[in-house]
C-alpha cells in the first residue's frame, strides 16, 4: 500500500534524524533488491527515489545476512562503501549491522542494514584519546590502523593493502611486544608505548547498537581483537623527562591508567561523550525559544536540499510564513506574551507538518518550512491552507480582539528557481501576496502547467 511504505520511509526518517552516526538505513528484499534507502546527509535524512534504489544480491553482506536465523544481528567487518558498483569516493569506510526480516507467518521477507560511520567512531576515540598525553592509536589484529597518526590516512592504507605505512611496519619491535602481551607499557627507541586489548565485536556491538538491541551479534569478521595504543615519541618522552625531573614514574602510571580506562570503558565512554555532542550539535542548529531549527541551519538544510534534488531529479517545496497581528499582541500584552504565540505556533508547524519535512524559525515572527518530496502544487496548497486552519484554532479563543493569523507564501524546486536566493525570493513575494489580499495563495494556472 502507497501510503503504508510512505509512512514507513517517514519512520526511517524520522530514525535518521534521531541516530546521525548512521550513514545508510536500507531494507532489501529477499532478491538483494533495495525496497528503501534513506541516506543521512550533511543536512539531514533524505529518502532515495525508487527508481535509484541498486541491485546488493552480490555483496558478501547481503548474501551472509541472507542466512541469519530469527534473534540474530550481523555486525560486519569494516568495508568501503560501493555504489552501483563503483568504489564510493572520497573513501567512506563504514561497519553494517544486518538483520532479518519475518512476517507475522515467520515468512523471510528481506533484510535490515543500517550502515555505521567509521568515521565518527574514530573521531570520538580521537577526542577521548587527548584527555591522555600520548597520541591515541587503535590497531586492528593485523596491523593496520584504524585511528592513525595525524600524517597517515588509515583508510587508503587499508584500501591500497600493500603500503608500509601500517602500525606493525613502523613499529615492528613494539607490534611484537603488543601481541605477546597484549596489555601493559614499553619503553623502546620509537618512545613510550601504553596499549591495551579490545574484543573487536564487543566494541563494535556496544558502540554501534543501542541498549534496546537484545539479538545475538554475530561477529562476522571482526573475530579477534583490536589494540587501543597510546604512543609518546621519544623526543616528546626526552622533552618531559627535562621539564619534570624526578616525575617520570608518576607520568607512565597515569598514561597506563588511563589507557586501560580508555580500552576497559569503551563503549561507556562513547555513549556518554556521543551524548553530549550530540546536545551540543542540537543547541547549536536549534531556535532556543521555539524549539525548532534556526536560521542558520535552515538555510544550509536548503542548499544540501538543492544540491540532492540537482542529482536526482526530486523535488521540494519551500514555505515561508509570517504572523499577522502579532505586533499588537506584542505591544498591548508584553513580550512573554509574544513570546508564548511564538512557541504554541511553533507547535503548530511541528504537529502539522511530516516528520521529515523541516520547520525553522528565521527570526522575529517570521518562520520557514522545507517539504521534502513535495512537488505537486494542489499538495502544497492543502498544507497552507491547514497551518492556516491549524494556526486560527490554536489561537482563536486567547486574543479574540486581535485575532492571529499567518500569511504562507511557498516556492517549488526547479519550477521557481533553482538557487536558494530565487527560492526564497518567489516565496517571500507569495507571502506577501497573501497578507495583502488576506487570503491563501493562489496556484496559477502556468504554475500548475510548469509542474506537470
Amino acid at each position: 500500500e502507497r501510503d503504508s511504505w510512505q509512512h514507513l520511509e517517514a519512520g526511517f526518517v524520522a530514525f535518521g534524524n534521531l541516530r546521525p552516526v548512521y550513514d545508510q538505513l536500507r531494507v532489501l528484499d529477499t532478491g538483494g533488491r533495495e525496497l528503501l534507502r534513506i541516506d543521512n546527509l550533511a543536512s539531514g535524512p533524505v529518502a532515495v527515489p525508487q527508481q535509484q534504489l541498486q541491485d546488493k544480491s552480490s555483496r558478501p553482506y547481503f548474501q551472509r545476512g541472507n542466512m541469519l536465523k530469527a534473534g540474530t544481528t550481523l555486525a560486519t567487518r569494516m568495508d568501503f562503501n560501493v555504489e552501483r558498483g563503483q568504489l564510493e569516493l572520497p573513501l567512506k569506510p563504514v561497519w553494517r549491522v544486518v538483520a532479518p526480516l519475518f512476517d507475522q507467518n515467520s515468512n523471510r521477507i528481506g533484510l535490515l542494514v543500517l550502515n555505521y560511520k567509521i568515521r565518527h567512531f574514530t573521531s570520538l576515540l580521537r577526542e577521548m584519546g587527548e584527555l591522555l598525553q600520548g597520541q591515541a592509536l587503535l590497531v586492528r589484529g593485523d596491523g593496520y590502523y584504524i585511528l592513525a597518526p595525524p600524517e597517515v590516512d588509515a583508510w587508503d592504507t587499508i584500501y591500497q593493502n600493500n603500503t608500509p605505512d601500517t602500525f606493525s611496519s613502523r613499529f615492528p619491535e613494539a607490534w611484537q611486544t603488543i601481541q605477546e602481551t597484549g596489555q601493559g607499557q614499553v619503553l623502546l627507541g620509537d618512545g613510550l608505548f601504553t596499549y591495551s586489548t579490545i574484543n573487536a565485536a564487543k566494541a563494535l556491538g556496544d558502540a554501534v547498537l543501542d541498549e534496546g538491541w537484545k539479538t545475538d551479534v554475530l561477529p562476522g569478521n571482526l573475530k579477534g581483537s583490536w589494540h587501543f595504543v597510546s604512543f609518546v615519541s621519544e623526543e616528546n618522552f626526552k622533552a618531559y623527562i627535562s621539564d619534570h625531573q624526578g616525575g617520570i614514574r608518576g607520568f607512565a602510571i597515569a598514561l597506563f591508567v588511563g589507557t586501560g580506562l580508555v580500552s576497559w570503558q569503551l563503549a561507556l565512554l562513547f555513549t556518554r561523550q556521543y551524548s553530549r555532542y550530540r546536545k551540543i550539535h542540537r543547541i547549536a542548529e536549534t531556535d532556543a525559544l521555539t524549539g525548532l531549527t534556526n536560521k542558520q541551519a535552515f538555510h544550509r538544510k536548503v542548499d544540501d536540499a538543492i544540491q540532492f534534488s540537482l542529482n536526482t531529479e526530486r523535488r521540494f517545496t519551500l514555505l515561508y510564513l509570517d504572523l499577522d497581528k502579532f505586533k499588537p499582541i506584542n505591544d498591548t500584552y508584553g513580550h512573554q506574551a509574544g513570546d508564548e504565540v511564538l512557541t504554541a505556533f511553533g507547535q503548530v508547524l511541528q504537529d502539522t507538518l511530516r516528520q521529515s519535512d523541516v520547520a525553522a524559525r528565521i527570526g522575529g515572527d517570521e518562520f520557514a518550512a522545507l517539504l521534502w518530496n513535495l512537488s505537486d502544487p494542489d499538495s502544497a496548497r492543502r498544507i497552507v491552507e491547514k497551518i492556516i486552519e491549524s494556526t486560527r484554532q490554536t489561537f482563536a479563543d486567547r486574543y479574540p480582539d486581535d485575532p492571529i493569523s499567518v500569511s504562507i507564501g511557498f516556492a517549488q524546486f526547479p519550477v521557481d528557481g533553482t538557487s536558494q536566493a530565487e527560492l526564497i525570493a518567489s516565496a517571500d513575494q507569495r507571502m506577501y501576496t497573501m497578507k495583502r489580499a488576506n487570503s491563501p495563495p493562489p496556484v496559477s494556472e502556468e504554475l500548475a502547467r510548469k509542474t506537470a
